[in-house]
């Protein structure tokens, strides 16, 4: 079992859940939304999160046994990535849109 940190948990489970793609146009606008609706240390606390997955030196192994402990409502499989790519893709869209909020 992976010890996810809440923050990221909030963002993979409660605004990437099973109708996401109801609530946003994007991935990308999921993302804006967890920005502009979390206080900005939880926006800190989930790049921090995803620092510390992509840090590993098994990181694609850890990547995707977090979504598949957390459930997510999003398969970046669908899109072509990996678990790991789709991480650094969240970790780049997160400091981004906590530079614009």
């Amino acid at each position: 079992m992976t010890d996810v940190h809440p923050s990221l948990e909030l963002l993979l489970t409660g605004y990437f859940n099973q109708d996401w793609d109801l609530d946003a146009s994007s991935p990308r606008e999921v993302v804006v939304q967890f920005a502009k609706g979390e206080p900005p240390t939880a926006v800190k606390a989930a790049i921090a999160a995803l620092d510390s997955i992509l840090g590993r030196r098994d990181s694609e192994v850890a990547a995707e046994q977090v979504l598949r402990e957390v459930h997510t409502g999003y398969y970046p499989q669908g899109r072509g990535l990996t678990a790991r790519a789709w991480f650094q893709e969240l970790r780049a869209q997160l400091e981004e849109a906590q530079r614009s909020t």
